[in-house]
Order: structure tokens, then C-alpha cells, then sequence
């Protein structure tokens, strides 16, 4: 398994891109430690390509992380999904994410979504995706966020053996309070965080857009 760090070294730029979608998102932005440069995902927006936009403007991109709503086999950014489904489509600008010589350095796309690594559909996804930016990935088969809902934020599922450098504050991590899961457009308090609305879990309403799966 990866393991995770708080201190960047000399690993060179590191990037986050935080999806408006996310409750809370507000405290993830605050809690992004100083040598992180960091962009709000708006919920309106084609997000994979938000992120290709920003990312042209920077010569070297060592780390890349990506936070959001997920599920097996894919995660939700903006207005867009970026699955199995949809990698051919939005193959081009996953590609231009990195430099060509990123193979080089220790470069990486680092996801927090729940479950994006879970499962074959999880596992796939990892390798196609390593396969387009070329790079490390390293991601989670659980539940993001809240450790009092079943959440945490290990990333259990790495493409190649790395280090992940956490780009949160520890006190922020800790205070992030909530898990969340929605199955076709509807939200509820995950309370076990098995992205399923079990007998006794309340449905919130206008909490996340349809368009969001299990949890992060």
C-alpha cells in the first residue's frame, strides 16, 4: 500500500482541483497545505475540461490531485462524468495533463472519490487511465471523508509503488464532517457508508445534482 506523508519534499508543483459538488468543499479549500495551487471545479461546467484548461497554463505538473464524488469505476467533475463510459472521449485532454517526460519524475494523479477504485469496473479504470496520462495514480476503494461514517482518507489502490504526499491540513481531515452517497439523483445521510439507502437513512433534499453516484 501507499504511504501518506504530509511533507512535499522537493516533488515540484502540485495542483488540486476541488469539485463545487462536494459538501463542505468550502473546508477542503481552506484546509490545502501552502505549496498546493488549488481550483474550485465549478458544478456547471464540463470539468474534465476545466482541468485541462488550467493545466496548459502550467509548463510542469508533478502532482495532480483530483477531488470529488465517485463510484467504481469512475468520478464526477462539474457538470460530467469521467468513467469507463467517457475515457475515449475525454482521452486527448487526459493526455495532456503531463508532460511527456512526466514517466521521468515522480509525478502522479492522485484521486480522493469514494470507491473509484473498487471492484474489476475500479480496477480498469485505474489502468486505462495510468495508460492515457502516464503517470502513477493512486486512489480509493472505500468511502472518503468522515471516519465516524465509515469514511477515511487512505488511498488503498496505487498503479505503481509511490508515496502519496496528502495535500491537506491533518486538523482539516479530521474535522471534515460528512460521507455522502446518492443513486440516481437521490442524497442521503450515508450512515454506513455503503453507497446503498438502507431502512432508517433519510433522504436530503437538493443536496447534490442528479447526476452523482455513491458517495465522493
Amino acid at each position: 500500500p501507499p504511504s501518506l506523508t504530509d511533507q512535499s519534499g522537493n516533488l515540484g508543483n502540485a495542483i488540486a482541483f476541488i469539485d463545487a459538488n462536494i459538501d463542505h468543499y468550502d473546508h477542503l479549500v481552506q484546509g490545502i497545505t501552502a505549496d498546493t495551487t488549488i481550483f474550485t471545479i465549478p458544478s456547471d461546467q464540463d470539468g474534465v475540461r476545466y482541468i485541462t484548461e488550467h493545466l496548459s497554463k502550467y509548463q510542469e505538473n508533478y502532482r495532480i490531485y483530483i477531488v470529488a464524488h465517485g463510484e467504481p469505476g469512475g468520478l464526477f467533475l462539474g457538470s460530467t462524468a469521467l468513467s469507463l463510459e467517457t475515457l475515449e472521449k475525454y482521452s486527448w485532454d487526459i493526455q495532456s495533463w503531463f508532460s511527456p517526460r512526466a514517466h521521468l519524475t515522480q509525478s502522479a494523479l492522485i484521486l480522493y472519490s469514494c470507491n473509484v477504485a473498487r471492484g474489476q469496473e475500479g480496477a480498469e479504470f485505474l489502468h486505462q487511465l495510468r495508460q492515457l496520462c502516464g503517470v502513477a495514480i493512486a486512489a480509493s476503494s472505500t468511502p472518503i471523508g468522515d471516519a465516524t461514517k465509515g469514511g477515511s482518507w487512505d488511498l488503498d489502490q496505487t498503479t505503481d509503488p509511490m508515496n502519496v504526499v496528502v495535500p491537506f491540513r491533518p486538523c482539516i481531515m479530521e474535522a471534515y464532517p460528512a460521507v455522502l452517497g446518492s443513486i440516481e439523483g437521490r442524497v442521503w445521510d450515508d450512515a454506513n457508508a455503503n453507497g446503498i439507502q438502507d431502512d432508517g437513512e433519510v433522504a436530503i433534499a437538493g443536496t447534490l445534482p442528479d447526476l452523482l453516484m455513491p458517495g465522493w
